[in-house]
């Protein structure tokens, strides 16, 4: 007799990427911040450039949510769902 608690691999499969894909859609404008800061030039004293444009990872989001408005914080959202998808959903099928 079969288990009724068994779940089939199609079903472990849409829960993991499901799952996956919600994390990423929550994390990506923590991400996107992180990047931001990353590819920012570092400014040295005798430059004369001012201060950079991006201080932390909440006053990044803040100066992108301002300056490009909230969406911006979700660019490359697309790519991210599809890697989470293979990847998340495939993790299941590994283990």
């Amino acid at each position: 007799m079969s288990d009724p608690y068994q779940i089939s691999f199609a079903q472990a499969f849409l829960c993991s990427a499901f799952a996956a894909c919600f994390a990423e859609f929550c994390t990506i404008p923590l991400d996107t911040a992180k990047v931001r800061l990353q590819l920012q030039k570092k400014v040295g004293i005798d430059d004369g450039v001012g201060l950079p444009k991006y201080k932390g990872s909440l006053g990044t989001v803040k100066t992108i949510a301002r300056e490009e408005g909230i969406s911006a914080l979700w660019k490359g959202i697309v790519p991210g769902l599809h890697r989470q998808c293979l990847y998340g959903g495939l993790r299941i099928w590994v283990i």
